[in-house]
């Protein structure tokens, strides 16, 4: 096969650190590739849940909230859906360990970013500090983890998951 070839998908060496989080359906580790020495989440789904990965591909694409949400680098697996699945996401941040200490004009373009993805029909379904995160060099809030996501149909001011948010950011 020609190494060259367009319609060849480029293989990710990545090598995985720490975890940052085990879930119901996946766990996270933070990863680096090897060949860039770019940073990178990996999220792993076991054996049997390739369906769960892949709706929440779909519903990060489907969000078209630009970088609002994480860029997806690749969907890899091997074989049928018996073998694990592991969705790479670029690197955006670090997440706070809570929403009480933030500054106000982070807990705005957090509640924008929600707000945001409401408009675009999408309800994230697990509102939690774990799930932004702040690149510290750009300033930029990323939503992540669209484990729980769901399309929606947003009420606008009233939605609950909106304003229990406005409660969590204490405003």
């Amino acid at each position: 096969m020609d190494i060259d070839s367009p319609n060849q998908l480029p293989v990710l060496h990545v090598r995985l650190k720490s975890q940052l989080h085990v879930g119901p359906n996946a766990v996270t580790r933070d990863g680096l590739i090897k060949d860039v020495d770019e940073r990178v989440v990996v999220k792993t789904f076991p054996a049997g849940q390739r369906a769960f990965a892949l709706d929440e591909a779909r519903l990060i694409t489907l969000a078209e909230c630009g970088d609002l949400v994480p860029a997806i680098l690749g969907i890899f697996y091997h074989g049928d859906n018996d073998s694990e699945t592991h969705v790479v996401f670029k690197w955006c941040g670090t997440a706070p360990k809570t929403f009480c200490d933030l500054p106000l004009t982070d807990k705005l373009l957090i509640k924008n970013a929600f707000e945001k993805l409401h408009e675009e029909g999408i309800w994230h379904g697990d509102v939690e500090p774990r799930n932004v995160v702040k690149d510290a060099a750009t300033g930029k809030w990323t939503v992540v983890d669209f484990g729980e996501a769901t399309t929606h149909i947003c009420e606008g001011p009233t939605c609950s998951e909106l304003v229990q948010l406005e409660k969590d950011l204490s405003f």
